[in-house]
């Protein structure tokens, strides 16, 4: 639980249903392989370390595939809000973990896909600048 002093924020594919799972907010981010293809590009780049196409596809199928030997992290677990960040900025995407902090642990998503459990913020226009 939270205290006065405010809280911690903890990133990693098993945190809500390993680490955490009593966390006041839990929250599972999601993007499309295409994205994390693209994004995990984009971070190589701009690190000056850019790599083939096709090892970057390898590198971020085998984790996904190693990882998921330990935890389903593809769906979010019961009491855990998805959020598919996509489309989405890294603004939007931090805009979108905000509203549903903001609404508090038994708050419910303002639009859904047809899986109730994954929300894609419908006000977070995917026009705006930002990395993603």
């Amino acid at each position: 639980a939270r205290t006065e002093s405010g809280g911690i924020v903890v990133e990693g594919r098993d945190i809500t249903t390993v680490i955490a799972p009593d966390a006041e907010h839990r929250i599972l981010l999601s993007a499309s392989e295409d994205a994390r293809l693209r994004r995990r590009s984009t971070e190589l780049a701009d690190r000056g370390e850019a790599q083939d196409s096709h090892e970057i596809h390898d590198q971020v199928i085998r984790r996904d595939r190693d990882d998921a030997t330990v935890s389903a992290f593809f769906s979010p677990a019961d009491g855990v809000h998805g959020i598919d960040t996509s489309s989405l900025t890294f603004a939007q995407s931090v805009a979108a973990v905000l509203d549903v902090v903001r609404q508090g642990p038994t708050g419910e998503p303002t639009d859904t896909h047809t899986d109730t459990k994954t929300t894609t913020p419908a006000s977070y226009s995917t026009s705006d600048s930002g990395a993603s």
